[in-house]
């Protein structure tokens, strides 16, 4: 008999051995009226008992030489967790105490062979988008936009509690891993950002350790657990926010104001202007949904982190809701739609290989968008500076401000009227900049020129997307980072502008 024979017929002879065991719960649930904790109890204890039987351990091993050729005392340990996970994630157990009946075995054998000989997976990760809603206008009222924004290599989307409860397994994480179990209720409330990436499996009994960057100093600027978003976010961060002012009774709006203000005129504005600090929207939350049925499932996003405020429900109820802090109605959502796709075909991993320094400035634009202005203001600038010095600075600038104020103005100007007024704005905010780093303590700066160090730094990544665009479309090479500083120190940059 080959080991897949064997295998198939002890997989047939546990399967028949989880139906028996149904049939005695079926019978005890029949003459003694439990909890539904007192349930779960029975299921546990049924499981564990199947679990520590003969034919269990006769299945470990059959599986073990069907799928890796060798039976070893050390990976036998690993070989039965996943055994196990397999008939707790698969649905298998639950469906059996649940129906009171087993499924097909044909369904069964193919499940379990798929998952021991996958060799890649899936892995899916959600992302709460915290402070960002899409709204549609139905039948002269406001709601929740109901269809996913669909970029191609992520989504942007709203789950329902039973979609989500569905996606996560949380049918099968309540009873065997509680850990896991997501809170589908309160993440409902939420829109996430939805991307995929596959990976490989990793062999039984093994793990993994790469120590190649030990020794060495890596540059982090994004947190661990939304780098896999980064391409993503990178485009999302490159639309044109706009928190909703305070000015708006006087009609002075943050859109108005692009790069080409003066802060010090604004400041004396005879209105006494106050302008909230410039925020972006939070990721509070990377959830993990690993398809893999022999793995355990990844600890559920601890929604305690999520910021909630009051609401009064319709029946006048204070509850608990999410925070608001982005309302995009249909208009605005169609912007944001072209805003993404018109760097779909462009904003690839290609042209991060080629021009490295770009997605430097993109990481730094990135985690400035991400930190919380009211609680780290000064940061917020900083990695905004950063994010242009990544672009257009030289270390073998005698000076920094200089250089950088004049390649930004030339790059970001239209005519000589605003390539002053930027060089100038751009000189006052490397002032505040150089009084937070050099130990000068935190005045009470206008909080405009966080609005303003956010949008030269976008603009100028902006401006580097299309002189991207422009020599794809006319079949050239990318031109090196010296090769563009070179043209906007000397004036030709004819070629390397691209149309405003």
């Amino acid at each position: 008999m080959s080991p897949k024979d064997k295998l198939t017929n002890l997989l047939r002879e546990y399967v028949t051995c989880i139906a028996k065991q149904i049939e005695r719960l079926k019978h005890s649930w029949a003459t003694v009226k439990y909890t539904p904790m007192g349930r779960r109890a029975t299921v546990l204890e049924a499981i564990e008992f199947l679990e520590s039987q003969p034919v269990f351990g006769e299945l470990v091993k059959a599986t073990m030489l069907a799928y890796k050729g060798k039976s070893r005392a050390k990976m036998l340990t690993s070989m039965r967790t996943q055994v196990k996970h397999f008939f707790r994630r698969s649905g298998i157990y639950v469906d059996c105490f649940e129906k009171g009946r087993v499924e097909e075995f044909e369904g069964i054998q193919t499940l379990y062979e798929k998952a021991f000989t996958a060799r890649e997976e899936s892995i899916t990760y959600l992302a709460t988008l915290e402070g960002v809603s899409f709204t549609e206008l139905i039948e002269g009222v406001t709601l929740s936009r109901k269809e996913p924004l669909d970029f191609g290599s992520f989504l942007i989307r709203r789950f329902s509690p039973e979609e989500l409860f569905e996606l996560v397994g949380n049918r099968s994480n309540e009873i065997f891993y509680p850990y896991a179990t997501w809170d589908v209720s309160k993440l409902s409330w939420y829109w996430f950002l939805v991307t995929q990436r596959t990976e490989e499996v990793s062999k039984a009994g093994t793990i993994i350790v790469d120590f190649g960057d030990l020794d060495s100093i890596r540059r982090k600027p994004i947190p661990n657990e939304i780098s896999v978003l980064c391409t993503a976010l990178y485009k999302i961060v490159l639309f044109d926010w706009r928190p909703q002012g305070l000015q708006e009774e006087i009609g002075y709006h943050w859109h108005d104001l692009g790069i080409n203000f003066s802060v010090e005129r604004l400041q004396k504005h005879r209105y006494k202007l106050v302008w909230e600090p410039w925020y972006g929207f939070k990721v509070p939350i990377v959830g993990k949904i690993i398809p893999s049925l022999i793995d355990s499932p990844p600890v559920a996003p601890d929604t305690t982190r999520l910021e909630t405020i009051p609401y009064f429900n319709h029946r006048g109820e204070e509850i608990d809701g999410p925070l608001k802090g982005f309302s995009l109605n249909e208009e605005e959502t169609l912007k944001f739609e072209k805003s993404i796709n018109d760097k779909v075909d462009l904003f690839n991993d290609r042209l991060l290989e080629e021009w490295p320094f770009f997605q430097v400035s993109l990481d730094y634009l990135t985690k400035a968008f991400l930190i919380d202005p009211f609680a780290s203001a000064p940061e917020q600038l900083l990695w905004h500076i950063t994010s242009l010095e990544a672009l257009l600075g030289r270390s073998e600038d005698k000076e920094v401000v200089g250089p950088l104020a004049r390649r930004l103005s030339r790059i970001l100007g239209s005519n000589n009227s605003q390539r002053e007024r930027i060089k100038y704005q751009f000189r006052k905010l490397y002032q505040v900049r150089s009084d937070l780093v050099h130990g000068n303590p935190w005045r009470e700066y206008s909080s405009l020129y966080l609005y303003e160090a956010r949008n030269f730094a976008r603009y100028a990544c902006l401006w580097f997307l299309k002189l991207a665009r422009y020599n794809r479309e006319q079949n050239k090479t990318l031109p090196s980072r010296d090769e563009i500083l070179n043209g906007i120190d000397s004036g030709n940059i004819l070629e390397l502008r691209p149309k405003k």
